[in-house]
């Protein structure tokens, strides 16, 4: 009887030109509870972020861009960093 779709609230952090992408530092979401950070990049349009090095970390948390979320998750989507 456990059918019922589930989801959790997640927090997602963007920065740098990340920002500037998508406009938000910050965006608090409803995901299913098999969402990926991968799901999440996708649902932005950061895809071509991940060619140049693209982070991502879950909770402070440097992980794998296929790391399932928890609910309250706080997503940290971290652009490589270039020098000059």
């Amino acid at each position: 009887m456990d059918e019922a779709i589930k989801a959790w609230k997640v927090s997602v952090l963007f920065f740098g030109p990340l920002r500037e992408h998508t406009g938000n530092e910050r965006i608090e979401l409803s995901v299913f509870t098999d969402t990926t950070i991968r799901d999440i990049i996708e649902q932005f349009a950061l895809e071509k972020w991940l060619e140049t090095g693209l982070k991502a970390a879950i909770d402070g948390k440097m992980c794998p861009i296929e790391a399932i979320l928890h609910d309250g998750a706080e997503v940290a989507l971290l652009p490589p960093v270039s020098g000059g």
